[in-house]
């Protein structure tokens, strides 16, 4: 081997190391806070380091070169690094494995993104990376594997891949577990913060498989539900014609006397009627449609997680099915895309007959650059209820 090949060799088995301590100080922002979590968490910055070095070998042994592989390594995680951060910053909660099941939102957030971009930031990066490519092309170009190396590092990661993302199944999870990495599934970005960017991230993918509760049967089930007593004086009687039934769910509405301030919303204080609770709040519409739509609480998923885009693949009980049941039509209206959050899917497993998206507007209505005016939705609602 000469000098070039044992240069490149060093250098790629000491990179993950580094790229772990580049991760964190990210993530922290300073560098002693990243040396503390470090020194207090050898075990996990252990694990990142590994995964980190599994990606390179993986990748070294589709490119054949050190220093491409570890550039590719960098490029990987920082990727999801500064998506990370951006998700933060908006919404204040982490990366999540269930986030990669929709890269289409992503992709039409992005206009969102780059309000919040750093451009110089993003600009010296890709200098950088322009820069390596080049240096790497022109001083570093070296096979190092022949095809037998390259096809047992291939075979070798991408087990050790498939053992990490399924780790509490074999005996990867001892080392998980004694590396002090515990899952806050309540506050992911404490989670995060405790665990480190790859484990935290890591220890998140078993929560996208919940487990059957033990004796979890149809027949368990009915006799449960056939134990509950139910009360006669739980039955209302509407006299007449039935009448319209219109939930409407506003993310930026909300009750201002809560803050001591006065209410600018006369009309619905004189007819309101109690208060409920949203499960989350600067995003995550989605789970609170699911709560309010199937009477399921977030409380009993792991926490993060969202049940339109990983759970619901089947039809299930919800408030459109008992009104139909009640002989009701039962249409849902959203001013944004369908696919978002899954609903197109998802709202016909919930037994909604008819779901009107942004994708069936003409030249609506916008408030701002990005949202469609409230006076549409509204609109679309009483040409529903004349239909009916």
């Amino acid at each position: 081997m000469n000098k070039q090949k044992i240069c490149g060799l060093l250098i790629f088995l000491i990179s993950p190391l580094i790229g772990v301590v580049l991760l964190e100080l990210f993530l922290r922002k300073e560098l002693q806070l990243t040396f503390t979590w470090i020194m207090g968490n050898i075990g996990i910055f252990i694990i990142s380091t590994l995964i980190f070095f599994v990606i390179e070998c993986f990748l070294l042994s589709i490119i054949n070169n050190y220093y491409f592989s570890i550039l590719l390594s960098y490029a990987f995680f920082f990727t999801f690094a500064v998506i990370n951060y951006y998700k933060l910053n908006i919404i204040n909660e982490p990366l999540l494995p269930w986030d990669l099941y929709f890269f289409n939102q992503v992709v039409d957030l992005l206009p969102v993104l780059y309000n919040n971009l750093n451009i110089a930031f993003a600009i010296f990066s890709l200098l950088i990376i322009a820069i390596l490519t080049y240096l790497i092309l022109k001083y570093a170009k070296v096979s190092v594997l022949k095809w037998k190396g390259k096809l047992s590092i291939l075979v070798i990661s991408l087990i050790i891949l498939t053992m990490f993302i399924n780790y509490p199944k074999n005996f990867i999870n001892t080392f998980v577990t004694k590396s002090g990495a515990s899952l806050i599934s309540w506050d992911q970005k404490t989670n995060q913060i405790n665990n480190g960017f790859i484990v935290g991230f890591l220890i998140n993918i078993p929560s996208l498989y919940i487990k059957e509760p033990k004796n979890y049967t149809y027949e368990n089930v009915m006799n449960y539900i056939n134990e509950i007593n139910y009360s006669s004086n739980n039955t209302y009687e509407i006299s007449g014609k039935n009448p319209n039934i219109v939930v409407i769910m506003s993310e930026a509405f909300w009750e201002l006397k809560n803050l001591g301030l006065n209410s600018i919303n006369p009309t619905v204080d004189r007819f309101k009627i109690g208060n409920i609770v949203s499960p989350t709040f600067g995003g995550g519409t989605a789970n609170v449609e699911f709560e309010v739509l199937t009477g399921f609480s977030m409380n009993h998923l792991p926490g993060g997680s969202i049940p339109y885009q990983q759970y619901i693949s089947k039809d299930i009980p919800s408030l459109a099915t008992v009104l139909k049941e009640k002989g009701y039509n039962a249409t849902a209206i959203h001013t944004y895309y369908k696919y978002f959050w899954n609903r197109d899917e998802v709202y016909q497993h919930l037994g909604f007959e008819k779901f009107i998206g942004l994708d069936d507007l003409k030249n609506p209505k916008y408030y701002g650059d990005y949202y469609v005016d409230d006076y549409e939705i509204n609109s679309l609602i009483l040409d529903e209820i004349k239909k009916k």
